[in-house]
């Protein structure tokens, strides 16, 4: 049988995590693939389209989640929903975008425990908070989207986007320095924070004291400042790494229709966490 050819696409991503997360999930589903990286700037898309059309499947990172969506065959429910792709499967000539941050979010959010009320709060306005906001109300979530003076405009629109797709649904948009505090559950959707920028937060400190669970969806480094000062004033806090690792289950899913043991995951997680400590 041929050797299954994916990838990664994104801007920047030589540290990223995901070949040693996605060729150990190929080995467990015992099944023969190349997993590479493949950096594209965003003006160079159309251009690699022929490239990426080649291989079985790939995976979207940031920036592209949104453009590439204009240079696929079809759009599954979802990702036709949140106007985003992560995932990509190529059969008999045609491509068809998906979309597994949600399932990641959302299965990672259940292992670790942390709740889906009370006052929720995002910080950015991204396309990954765009996803997470969506999410959040459609399962009955009033979450208030958070940003920097100059990102207000780019938080209405997302709140305008989220009312039409979500009917009846308000979502509150404020400066991150306009936040108060008694929030039960507060979401880092933005880089601030990201390996090489290890000393950056986004959210001011005497906030985070006042957080009771603290999700930092980024992952390198393992521990953000965020974190670690969520940590310190005794919330509840999870990185980003679970749910990139239960999106990638997702995707392997859309892919090869393979199903993985839960205690392999875990094991996943446990050394894929050592192999992100060697680069930090």
């Amino acid at each position: 049988m041929k050797k299954q050819k994916y990838a990664v696409i994104g801007e920047c991503i030589e540290n990223e995590i995901s070949p040693f997360i996605h060729k150990r999930l190929f080995e467990l589903a015992k099944i023969d693939a190349e997993y590479e990286l493949i950096d594209i700037k965003a003006e160079e898309m159309e251009n690699n389209m022929p490239r990426l059309n080649k291989l079985a499947g790939y995976i979207v990172s940031s920036p592209h989640k949104v453009s590439i969506t204009n240079y696929l065959d079809k759009l599954d429910k979802k990702a036709q929903f949140y106007g985003a792709v992560n995932t990509v499967k190529n059969t008999g000539g045609v491509s068809k975008g998906y979309i597994t941050d949600v399932y990641g979010f959302i299965t990672a959010i259940k292992a670790n425990n942390m709740p889906l009320e009370g006052k929720v709060v995002i910080i950015g306005a991204g396309g990954i908070a765009k996803v997470i906001a969506c999410e959040l109300a459609v399962k009955g979530c009033n979450p208030v989207v958070a940003v920097l003076p100059s990102e207000l405009r780019q938080a209405a629109k997302l709140a305008m986007v989220i009312k039409e797709k979500v009917i009846n649904m308000e979502i509150e948009t404020c400066r991150i320095d306009r936040l108060e505090g008694n929030i039960d559950l507060l979401i880092n959707a933005t880089p601030v924070g990201t390996y090489p920028d290890i000393d950056a937060c986004a959210v001011p400190e005497s906030l985070i004291k006042e957080c009771k669970n603290v999700i930092d969806l980024i992952y390198n480094p393992l521990e953000t400042k965020l974190l670690k000062t969520a940590k310190a004033n005794g919330a509840n806090v999870m990185n980003g790494l679970s749910m990139l690792i239960w999106q990638a289950v997702k995707s392997h899913k859309i892919w090869n229709d393979v199903e993985f043991n839960t205690e392999d995951i875990k094991q996943l997680y446990e050394d894929a966490k050592k192999e992100i400590m060697k680069n930090e």
